[in-house]
């Protein structure tokens, strides 16, 4: 039987021994559950670039990263890699998937992930975070987070990004999101709370 594919595209740091953000949601996917993992990126450098995939292959996740050509020359002791627009992608592997989880904090670049499949990848599925470990994505518009599948944030993010939907009788921002999101991509919207419990 095949595993459901997924593919992970976004930034992410080594932090005391542990990934951040989207290398985060690779690791756990890979280590936790009956699923092929793809992660996409761009290295920081070129010893970032080593630590990543080795780290990512001693798990069984498949990488597609490639290393940052820039002039912004990040330390080599920094493992990080960052993915945004204008960045090479191969976007039929990417879409191949049949799930696609954009956890890049480049706004352009999630708007240009978020349309592309209506057109060229129907069945894909794609999924959005709104939340990353330095808090929340600046400039993230309602109008481009509802052509996502499935979208994930905390509590207050929703209330930021849809603050008309806050407001009223509803007993939490994700239950208010309801009239916002009915006619669009949207499936889902799951928030946590600030004791972790989903909704």
């Amino acid at each position: 039987m095949r595993h459901p594919r997924i593919a992970i595209i976004g930034d992410t740091q080594l932090r005391h021994g542990e990934l951040t953000d989207a290398g985060a949601i690779a690791t756990e996917l890979a280590t936790g559950w009956a699923v092929d993992v793809g992660f996409r990126s761009v290295a920081a450098n070129a010893p970032s670039w080593e630590e990543l995939d080795s780290l990512f292959g001693t798990v069984g996740i498949t990488t597609w990263l490639s290393v940052r050509e820039s002039n912004d020359q990040t330390p080599d002791s920094t493992v990080e890699a960052a993915v945004r627009m204008g960045d090479m992608l191969n976007i039929d592997e990417l879409f191949s998937h049949d799930l696609v989880i954009v956890a890049s904090r480049d706004a352009a670049l999630r708007r240009f992930l978020s349309d592309l499949p209506v057109h060229t990848f129907p069945g894909v599925r794609i999924l959005s975070l709104v939340h990353f470990r330095e808090g929340v994505i600046a400039d993230e518009k309602l109008d481009d987070l509802t052509r996502f599948d499935v979208i994930i944030g905390g509590e207050p993010d929703f209330a930021r990004i849809a603050p008309q939907a806050s407001g009223g009788q509803c007993e939490s921002t994700i239950e208010a999101m309801k009239p916002v999101i009915e006619g669009t991509n949207v499936r889902a919207v799951v928030s946590w709370g600030k004791h972790g419990a989903f909704r």
